[in-house]
Order: C-alpha cells, then sequence, then structure tokens
C-alpha cells in the first residue's frame, strides 16, 4: 500500500475545510432590525394571547360550557377505535331509547384535531392526556388565530396594521370567550380557518404574485374553507362573503382571469371535502347559501367570455341572456326543490323576527340577539375607530379593502342579530381598528415633524399641541376598550362555577357528575332538562334522554310538558311518552332564604313553558311568583323539595320521585347562593297505584 503524502492530505483537508466554511455560510440569513423587531413585537402578543386565555386555569383544568365535552367524548372515541369508527358509530346512550347517529349530527373537525394531536404529542414521548389536550387545545388555536391575523391585516394594510390587528384579536374579549381555556368548540378552529381562508384568498387573487404562488395560495384556500366546513357550520358565511366579493369586482370591472382560476379552485376544493362530511354531504351543494358559490362562479365565467369580445353590443346581449337564463334556472330550481333553503336557524340570524318560532333555539343566551350596550361591552372604543376603518376602506377600494368592508358590514349585522356571532365581528373589527389607528396616526406624526422643523428653524406651528393632544387620546381610548379583556377571562368553566356567572370555585356539579357515575347502576336511564345532557353522558357516563345536540325537539318538548304538569299527569308521561327512565336529575340556585336565584331549573321552567307551547300566565303571575296552578307542577315540587332538605324545612314528600342526592349537602351557600344538583329515583309503582 503507497505511504500518503502529508502534503496532499494537508492540502485535501484545507480544501475540506474551505469547503465546510461555504457552506455554512451559505446557510446564513439577514435580518434588518425592522424585521426583528416586527418578529419580537409579535411573539409578544403571541405571549399576550396565550397568557388571558390561560387565566381560568386557577379555578382548574377542566373543559368550559356543555359542547366542548362532546368533543371531547368523540376524540376519546377516535382514539379508542381509531377514526374511520367515527363514521358508522352509533352511540346508543344519548336520546334513549333511539340513540344518535354520531357522524351525521357532529363536524369532525374539532374531535379529529385534537384526537390527531394527542396522538402525535404520545408518539414523541409527552406524557399527556386526550382530556389535558382538549382543555388546551383553546388556548393553542386562540394563539395560533392571533398570529394569522398578522398576516391577514398586513395584506390589509402593510406590516404595521399586521401587528396591531393580531394584537387586537389577542385581547378581544369576543374572541377570548370562545377561545379560553376549555372552551373546545368549533370556533377554535372556525375562526382560525376563516382568518386563513381569506388571507390565502386575497393573495391567490393579487396580480403582483407569481403563477405559481397562486396556484399554491388557491390551493391553501380551498384547504382552509374545507377545514372550516368539516368544523363549523358558520362555514356558510365566508362562502357567501367570498361569492359577494368576486360579483362586486365583476361590477366594478377589476375582473381578470386570475379571478376565475383562484375561485374555481378554492371553492372546487373546500366543496369536494364539505360533501365527503357526513353532518354535510350532497345536500349542502343544494342550499341556496353554498350555491352562491355557484352563482360567483357563473358570473366570473362569463365576465371571461365577455373579456373576449370586442363590440360592446354583443357584450350587452350575452351578459342579457345569461342573466335572463340565470333568473328563469334559479326560479324553476327553487320551485321544484332543487335549491333549498339552510336550516331554520340560519336563516333567524338573518331574519330575527323567524326566531319567534325557535324558542328552544332562543333558550340558550348566546343566541338571542345582541344590543348596543353588549356589542359596546365587547369592543368598547374599538366600535368608532371600526367605523372610521370601513370610511378608510370605502375611500381607498382595492380589492383587499372592498373585502374586508364587506366583512365588516355584514359581521355588524350578524353581531347584532346573534349574541354568539360577536367573534365573527371580531376579525374585520380588529383589521379596521388597525387600519384606523395607522391611518389617522400618520398625519399625526407628520405633523409633529413638520413642527419640530418649525422649532429648530424658529418659526411659528400651530400643530404639534393638536397632534401630541390626539395621539395620547387614541391611545387612551384604545386601552380603555382592551381593559376588559382580562376580566373577560379570569373566570372558572362552567362546570367548575357550578353554571353560577361568579367569580367563586364551586363543585356541586363535579360532585354529582361523580356521585353518579360511582353510584347509579349502570342501565341507569336520567331524564333532565338538555342542557345537562352532555355532562352526564360524558362525565357521568349514564344514558339520558335528551342532549345539548337538540336533534330531537320532539322529545325536548315532552320533557317540557312533564315538568310543567302536575305528578300524577308527569308520572304518566314519563311511563307512556318517555319510555320509563329510571332517575331524574334537577338542578336548583336559591340564596340562605330560599328565594330563587335563577340560574337553574326554577328560571328554565320559563323556557320550558314557551317551548311545551304553555301560556307562562297560568304558572307566573305579573310579578313572576309562582301560581297555584304553576305550584302544582312537577318542576316546582322537586325544586322545593331540594331547599327543604337543604335549609331543613319539613314538606310533605312526592310520591313517586325517590331523593337519593343532593350535592354538598349540608355545606354552606357558595357567594350567598346555593347551588344544588339533586337527583330522584322514579317510582312507577307508588303505594296505592299511580
Amino acid at each position: 500500500m503507497p505511504a500518503l503524502d502529508k502534503r496532499a492530505v494537508k492540502r485535501a483537508l484545507g480544501r475540506a475545510g474551505e469547503a465546510v466554511k461555504s457552506a455554512l455560510s451559505s446557510l446564513r440569513f439577514s435580518t434588518s432590525h425592522e424585521s426583528l423587531l416586527r418578529g419580537t413585537v409579535l411573539a409578544l402578543v403571541a405571549v399576550i394571547a396565550a397568557g388571558i386565555r390561560l387565566l381560568p386555569i386557577r379555578w382548574g383544568a377542566y373543559l368550559s360550557e356543555f359542547d366542548p365535552y362532546w368533543h371531547y367524548h368523540v376524540a376519546r372515541h377516535v382514539v379508542n377505535h381509531g377514526f374511520a369508527s367515527f363514521f358508522t358509530w352509533h352511540d346508543d346512550k344519548v336520546w334513549y331509547p333511539w340513540g344518535r347517529d354520531v357522524a351525521k349530527t357532529t363536524y369532525p373537525g374539532v374531535p379529529f384535531a385534537t384526537a390527531a394531536l394527542y396522538l402525535f404529542l404520545r408518539a414523541l414521548g409527552v406524557p399527556v392526556t386526550l382530556y389535558q389536550v382538549c382543555v388546551f387545545f383553546p388556548v393553542l388555536m386562540g394563539t395560533l388565530t392571533c398570529l394569522a391575523m398578522y398576516y391577514l391585516g398586513r395584506e390589509v394594510g402593510g406590516p404595521k396594521v399586521g401587528l396591531l390587528s393580531a394584537f387586537l384579536l389577542a385581547v378581544s374579549s369576543a374572541h377570548i370567550e370562545r377561545t379560553a381555556l376549555g372552551f373546545c368548540d368549533d370556533e377554535t378552529i372556525g375562526i382560525f380557518c376563516i382568518v386563513l381562508y381569506f388571507t390565502f384568498l386575497l393573495r391567490a387573487i393579487d396580480e403582483e404574485r407569481s403563477e405559481a404562488a397562486h396556484l399554491a395560495y388557491s390551493v391553501l384556500a380551498g384547504l382552509s374553507l374545507g377545514c372550516l366546513c368539516a368544523s363549523w357550520g358558520a362555514s356558510r358565511y365566508p362562502i357567501a362573503i367570498a361569492s359577494a366579493l368576486a360579483v362586486l369586482l365583476v361590477l366594478l370591472r377589476r375582473y381578470r382571469p386570475r379571478l376565475l382560476s383562484a375561485y374555481s379552485i378554492s371553492f372546487g376544493l373546500a366543496l369536494f371535502i364539505a360533501v365527503n362530511v357526513p353532518r354535510l354531504g350532497v345536500k349542502f351543494l343544494l342550499e341556496a347559501t353554498t350555491a352562491s358559490a355557484l352563482l360567483a362562479i357563473i358570473v366570473l365565467a362569463l365576465a371571461e367570455l365577455t373579456r373576449h369580445m370586442e363590440k360592446p353590443r354583443d357584450k350587452i346581449l350575452t351578459v342579457a341572456v345569461a342573466a335572463a337564463l340565470l333568473g328563469v334556472a334559479a326560479y324553476l330550481a327553487y320551485h321544484y326543490g332543487l335549491v333549498k333553503l339552510p336550516s331554520r336557524k340560519f336563516i333567524s340570524v338573518l331574519n330575527p323576527v323567524a326566531r319567534k318560532e325557535l324558542q328552544l333555539f332562543q333558550s340558550v343566551a348566546e343566541h338571542r340577539p345582541s344590543t348596543w350596550a353588549i356589542l359596546f361591552y365587547e369592543f368598547g372604543g374599538g366600535l368608532v375607530f371600526m367605523l372610521a376603518g370601513l370610511y378608510f376602506a370605502i375611500r381607498e377600494p382595492t380589492d383587499k379593502n372592498v373585502c374586508i368592508a364587506i366583512l365588516g358590514f355584514t359581521s355588524i349585522y350578524a353581531a347584532a342579530s346573534l349574541v354568539r356571532l360577536a367573534i365573527l365581528m371580531s376579525i374585520p373589527a380588529s383589521v379596521l381598528w388597525a387600519l384606523a389607528l395607522d391611518k389617522l396616526a400618520r398625519p399625526m406624526v407628520k405633523v409633529m415633524e413638520e413642527a419640530e422643523e418649525a422649532f429648530i428653524r424658529k418659526k411659528e406651528h400651530a400643530g404639534k399641541g393638536l397632534a401630541g393632544f390626539g395621539l395620547p387620546v387614541m391611545f387612551l381610548i384604545t386601552l380603555l376598550s382592551i381593559s376588559g379583556a382580562i376580566k373577560v377571562a379570569d373566570s372558572p368553566v362552567t362546570i367548575a362555577s357550578a353554571s353560577l356567572p361568579l367569580r367563586v370555585e364551586c363543585q356541586d356539579w363535579i360532585d354529582a357528575l361523580n356521585w353518579m357515575r360511582e353510584n347509579l347502576p349502570e342501565d341507569a336511564v336520567i331524564v333532565c332538562w338538555w342542557d345537562y345532557g352532555y355532562w352526564i353522558r360524558v362525565i357521568a357516563n349514564r344514558t339520558t334522554l335528551a342532549d345539548n345536540g337538540t336533534t330531537n325537539m320532539t322529545q325536548i318538548k315532552t320533557i317540557a310538558t312533564m315538568f310543567l304538569s302536575n305528578e300524577t299527569e308527569a308520572i304518566r308521561i314519563l311511563d307512556e311518552e318517555l319510555h320509563r327512565p329510571t332517575h331524574l336529575v334537577v338542578f336548583v340556585t336559591f340564596d340562605r332564604f330560599g328565594r330563587d336565584a335563577g340560574y337553574g331549573d326554577e328560571n328554565k321552567a320559563h323556557w320550558m313553558c314557551r317551548i311545551a307551547g304553555f301560556n307562562e300566565s297560568t304558572y307566573w303571575d305579573e310579578r313572576g311568583a309562582w301560581t297555584e296552578e304553576g305550584k302544582r307542577t312537577l318542576i316546582y315540587k322537586l325544586v322545593d323539595w331540594v331547599k327543604a332538605n337543604v335549609t331543613e324545612r319539613v314538606i310533605v314528600p312526592l310520591k313517586h320521585f325517590k331523593l337519593l342526592y343532593i350535592s354538598r349537602l349540608g355545606e354552606g351557600p357558595t357567594g350567598n347562593i346555593y347551588a344544588k344538583v339533586a337527583v330522584f329515583e322514579i317510582i312507577y309503582e307508588a303505594e296505592g297505584g299511580i
């Protein structure tokens, strides 16, 4: 073997070292101070967003409200039996005796996302439970949405508007309420997807981007919208808004071929995903709201066709014929039922008067019409800045400004129609608010700079004082408008406070559900008001007659009728119409003097009356006190029986209902209010017969 030449080896090592240095230098990237500052601010926004949304943890890491428990329940089933099992799962322990077809009544977005995240974390060796993933998932998604908002704001008004938009969403009360710790509901993914969709759509139709970027953003927009369709019923809203944007751009004579391709790709991909979601199916394509996407594509295709025509007369004739054919087709499709209106709860957003017929829908506080007081509580002075932002957007009607203006006007109407939809308004409100601050601050800063130059030149300038006053006022209004964000988040989740709107810990519901799981027979069937159905099914693991899905309004109406009947009639309804449940649960709130507090079934009895179709004056007088007829109802007697046991007052027990358990009996009130969960055994064969 020939000997190695030391000089050759030295030269080879030198060349190798130079190659390594060259490779490492090519990996370096340069960044400006502005980019570094921007990244730092965005990181601080993420910390603020996550920190605020984590505040409820001091009362315990629980899921909040009711629907998140169902999402956790579905995610748990998917983890245990595989994702494919979702599509064939029939849960027999809800809506007894029929059960529930889970795939056709549940959006898979949130359960699939939490299940996938849990499996991913477990694969990495992270010691976390699925329940913990679901509890913290809203905080994660809320923070990611704020980061995504930066890019939407940047598309509309540049980096400064982007940073302000992200910050304003991070401290938006409307957004915090539904993305705080434990609120693992549809909006967590839904709002994130809406922000992504409009960001990608605006980039896809931007003429300054390359063809490859146009195609990539069109696909990303379609995937975002498809994910939204699989996660939230409000997917109809961005579909309608995007369709309106397309038609409006054509009317403003801003059509270009990129619009047709972007909309065709994004809508086509999104609707393909949507029809494969069992809850939506092919019938989703036949809804009037979804048909707006088809209308937008037709209008864009017509604009593309007329673009190649040289004679104005040919263009007018083509448009007139197409409009006539489209009108006739739309009429025939509606007349023969090919295109159907969406469900009544979606129609009630457009027409709040129609909500009078949906008493069950109205019984939920978040489904009621908003007021100016509520909107001001949610957005404060941001409402003024939002209107100013709309003015600036309309004054410079670029594609992006037109889009955010449409979002702004429609979201104001939606939030005014339905309290819950204030979260939709938080998106354009943050962008328009930021846009207004940017536009208003620029001339003030310029005036101050001019005044400074005038001072140096020893010339008079009257604008410095005005600008120096205007900027602090804008800052003060913004500060006061976002100061309530901490207060909104700093409250316990619903189950930790036993549904009391107080910043106190109350374990009654948690203890009662645990007691049911450990002490009631596994084949027990529980009847209660529908609000508590998910808690009983998921936490207590017992069968219920109704849950929060409200898929069987007839059964809910029958339960309402039962509660407002006398004991004899109630036991007959339970026996003959409600399939003989074994136990009954009520939730009662009252003060130390036995007066109704109004947070439990004693207040929900009013909604039971409306849903059952009864006259409230039969059961309550003008002052809201129970009438003699009302005092003969089962719900009154159950509530009174719970109060008597807590306050050690003696009354005649019920014949067909045996009290088994009252939560935390013997303990004092929480915040001067008792919140008691009571479990009764139903006795169908009482002494002496029914």
